[in-house]
């Protein structure tokens, strides 16, 4: 490009804003249509973890109160009853069924158990929560985990 072509589009761009600012409009709208998928992939990933972890914690602490709660019957010996037994295991799965509940997990049936065992010399709460998460967007449903596994021993 020879000098007098060079000062010609200069003054062409002077006197003529519009059109290269018109270019620039055009572009920004193509990069954000490329940035926009990868944005929203991050925004929903981050949504979705966030839901997990809170989830997560919610369900071990669930699991926590429930054998809290099992291992307040009164017993009226060194053993429990069947009868204690029973309330205290009925308890600790209602109590973290509760506890999930009041949390905003809900949990279908089945996903709370609660057994009495003995552990060595003394006689135990066992809760078992495995909750099927489903995620809050179920955008990322091939990378999330499905479940959520807590357990919680408390000795009565």
């Amino acid at each position: 490009m020879d000098p007098v072509e060079r000062m010609l589009a200069s003054f062409r761009a002077r006197l003529f804003p519009a059109r290269s600012r018109r270019r620039q409009a055009g572009a920004a709208a193509v990069e954000f249509a490329l940035v926009i998928p990868l944005f929203t992939v991050l925004v929903m990933g981050a949504v979705d973890y966030g839901y997990y972890f809170f989830s997560e914690q919610v369900v071990t602490n669930a699991a926590r109160e429930g054998a809290r709660t099992g291992t307040l019957v009164a017993m009226a010996g060194s053993t429990p009853t069947g009868a204690e037994q029973s309330t205290a295991t009925s308890n600790a799965r209602t109590a973290a069924q509760t506890y999930m509940q009041k949390g905003g997990v809900t949990c279908p049936s089945g996903c709370v158990t609660a057994t009495y065992t003995t552990a060595p010399g003394s006689p135990t709460i066992d809760v078992v929560i495995n909750y099927p998460y489903a995620g809050l967007t179920g955008f990322n449903r091939s990378v999330m985990p499905t479940r959520i596994y807590a357990h919680a021993a408390m000795r009565w």
